[in-house]
C-alpha cells in the first residue's frame, strides 16, 4: 500500500472464484496457455499471473528471485512460448522503447498499476506488434485484484491516460455521494 507497510486485505473465497471464472473466461485461457509470472506472491495480481493458466490446465512459467532486465523478459517471451503477460504499466513503457522484432506466441499483454498515458498506446498500436492484444486493468486490491478492463485501441492516443473500461461479467458499478447514497447519471461520487 501508500504507506509501505504489507497489509493483508481479507477477500471470501466466493469474490476470489468469481474473479478467476470472469478473467479466465474474458480472456478465453485454456490448456494452451502458457503465462508469465513476474510478480512476487505476496502481490494480489500474482494470483492473475498463477491460477487462470493452472485452473485450465497450462502453463505458468515463473520468475524467480531475480530481477529481469528488458533483454531478459524479451528472451523469456520468446524462448518460452508465452502467450499471455502481465507487466506493470511503468516496466511495459520502459519495453516499448526496446520492441522485439516478433513474439509469435504472445496473444495478450495485460498492464496496471497506473495510468496508461495515451501517447504511449499509441505507439504501440502504430508498432509492428499492435495485433498483441493490449488491455488496461484497473482495481483496488479491496475488490478482488482488478475489478475494470480497457480494451485499448490506436483511438486511445487522444486521451491523456486510457479509460479504466468497464467491469468484468460479474460485477456491478455504482456511484454513491459521501453519505452512501447512489448518485443521478452525470453525478459526482465515488465508483463503488
Amino acid at each position: 500500500g501508500s504507506t509501505g507497510k504489507p497489509k493483508g486485505v481479507g477477500i471470501t473465497h466466493q469474490a476470489l472464484c468469481s474473479h478467476l471464472g470472469d478473467f479466465i473466461e474474458t480472456y478465453r485461457i485454456t490448456e494452451k496457455d502458457r503465462m508469465l509470472s513476474t510478480s512476487t506472491i505476496n502481490f494480489d495480481v500474482a494470483v492473475h499471473e498463477l491460477l487462470p493458466a493452472l485452473m485450465r490446465g497450462g502453463n505458468v512459467e515463473v520468475r524467480g528471485r531475480d530481477l529481469w532486465d528488458l533483454a531478459r523478459t524479451t528472451t523469456v517471451l520468446q524462448n518460452r512460448k508465452i502467450t499471455f503477460s502481465r507487466l506493470p504499466t511503468a516496466y511495459w513503457r520502459q519495453w516499448l522503447t526496446a520492441l522485439p522484432e516478433g513474439l509469435p506466441d504472445l496473444r495478450q499483454i495485460t498492464v496496471g498499476g497506473e495510468g496508461l498515458p495515451g501517447d504511449a498506446l499509441g505507439q504501440w498500436h502504430d508498432s509492428h506488434l499492435s495485433h498483441i492484444a493490449l488491455d488496461n486493468l484497473y482495481g483496488p486490491t479491496e475488490t478482488t485484484i482488478a475489478s475494470h478492463r480497457h480494451i485499448t485501441s490506436g483511438d486511445d492516443r487522444v486521451h491523456a491516460a486510457a479509460p479504466i473500461g468497464q467491469s468484468y461479467p460479474s460485477r456491478t458499478d455504482c456511484i454513491i455521494d459521501t453519505s452512501g447514497a447512489s448518485v443521478p447519471c452525470g453525478g459526482v461520487g465515488e465508483l463503488c
